[in-house]
C-alpha cells in the first residue's frame, strides 16, 4: 500500500511541478496588448498628458505620435466602459502629469457591455495584467477555470495553450501594436462600396445596443469625469469617423437616442464633444472596414483631433 502511494507520488509530483513551472513560463512568455500597455504605462507613465481610451475603432483609429503633446492609447477591442472605467482607476495614479482623457465614442458604446459581444478571454487579459475582474465574474470562473492557460472546461493542457497562444497572437499581433498603445491596422487600404456587407456590418452593431444599459453606463461616464476633475484632468468625448456606407445605413431612430443621452451627460457635467462620425475630410481610402480607420486615416483624424480638441482644451491649470 505505501509502496504504491509512492510510485503514485513519484509520478504526481513532478507532473504537478511540471506545469506549475509551465503556467508560469506562460504567464512571463506568452505577449497580449494588455500586458504590453501596462508595462508601457510603468515606464512612462510620468510622462503621459493625453490619455485615449474606447474600443477597437480608437484602438486603430488614433495614433498618439500625431499629439504634440506626450499620449497614450490604452483602448482595446471590446473594451466596454466598465472596463475602460476599471483601467482608468488602476492607472490613473502611475500619470500625474495626465491633463486629458480622450474618451471615443462609438455609435454603440453607451448601450453596450463586453459580454454582449463574446471574446470573452480577454476578461482573463484584464485579470492578469490589471487585476480587473469582469462584471460577472462567474464567467472567468466556470468558462476559463479562473484563467488558467492549461486548464479550461477540463480540455487537454496542451489543447488549451495552443487556444490562448493562437488568441494572444490575434490580441497582440507582434509588431503590430506600438508601444504607444496604438494597433497599426493589418487591413487591406481603402472600404469598397458593397450595401449588402454594410447592412450587414450595421446591423451587427446595432445588435450591441441595449438601450437598458444607458443609465448605468452614463453614470460610469459621469464618475468618471468626477475622478479626472480630483485629478486636475479633463474628460472629453470624441466619435470617430466611420465610412459614408456605415453612416448611410444606421437606424436614426437609435442613433438619434443614443446622441440625446451623450447631449444630457455633456450639458449636466459640462464635457466637451466632438463628433466627427460623418466628417466629410475622410474617404473611401481612409478606411479599413466600413467604421474603421486604417493607418493613413488613424493618422489624419489624430492630426486634426490634436489640433481642434487637445490644443483648445489644455488649460495651464491643468
Amino acid at each position: 500500500m505505501k509502496k504504491a502511494l509512492y510510485r503514485t507520488l513519484l509520478v504526481t509530483i513532478p507532473l504537478i511541478l511540471f506545469l506549475i513551472s509551465l503556467e508560469l513560463y506562460c504567464e512571463i512568455k506568452i505577449p497580449n496588448s494588455y500586458k504590453l500597455k501596462r508595462t508601457s504605462i510603468e515606464n512612462y507613465g510620468n510622462k503621459i498628458k493625453i490619455l485615449v481610451l474606447g474600443d477597437s475603432h480608437a484602438w486603430n483609429g488614433v495614433n498618439p505620435d500625431q499629439f504634440r503633446q506626450f499620449g497614450f492609447n490604452l483602448s482595446n477591442p471590446t473594451q466596454d466602459i466598465y472596463e475602460n472605467q476599471k483601467l482608468l482607476s488602476k492607472t490613473i495614479d502611475q500619470m500625474p502629469n495626465l491633463k486629458i482623457v480622450l474618451y471615443a465614442l462609438s455609435y454603440h458604446t453607451i448601450g453596450y457591455k463586453h459580454e454582449m459581444v463574446g471574446y470573452d478571454w480577454r476578461f482573463c487579459l484584464l485579470l492578469r495584467e490589471f487585476s480587473i475582474l469582469p462584471e460577472n465574474p462567474a464567467i472567468i470562473a466556470t468558462k476559463y477555470d479562473f484563467c488558467s492557460y492549461l486548464t479550461k472546461e477540463g480540455k487537454d493542457p496542451f489543447m488549451n495553450l495552443a487556444f490562448w497562444k493562437k488568441n494572444m497572437e490575434f490580441d497582440y499581433r507582434p509588431s503590430v501594436v506600438r508601444e504607444n498603445g496604438w494597433a497599426e491596422a493589418t487591413c487591406p487600404n481603402g472600404v469598397t462600396p458593397d450595401a449588402k456587407a454594410a447592412q450587414d456590418r450595421v446591423k451587427s452593431h446595432e445588435g450591441l445596443i441595449n438601450p437598458a444599459l444607458f443609465p448605468i453606463n452614463v453614470q460610469r461616464l459621469k464618475e468618471m469625469n468626477q475622478d479626472l476633475n480630483i485629478h486636475k484632468a479633463k474628460l472629453v468625448f470624441i466619435t470617430l469617423p466611420i465610412s459614408k456606407y456605415f453612416y448611410q445605413y444606421m437606424t436614426r431612430e437609435k442613433y438619434n437616442s443614443i446622441q440625446e443621452e451623450i447631449s444630457r451627460l455633456i450639458q449636466e457635467e459640462n464635457i466637451p464633444y466632438y463628433n466627427y462620425i460623418a466628417d466629410n475630410r475622410f474617404e473611401d481610402k481612409d478606411f479599413c472596414d466600413f467604421n474603421h480607420l486604417n493607418n493613413a486615416g488613424a493618422n489624419k483624424i489624430s492630426q486634426i483631433i490634436n489640433k481642434e480638441v487637445i490644443l483648445p482644451n489644455l488649460s495651464p491649470n491643468r
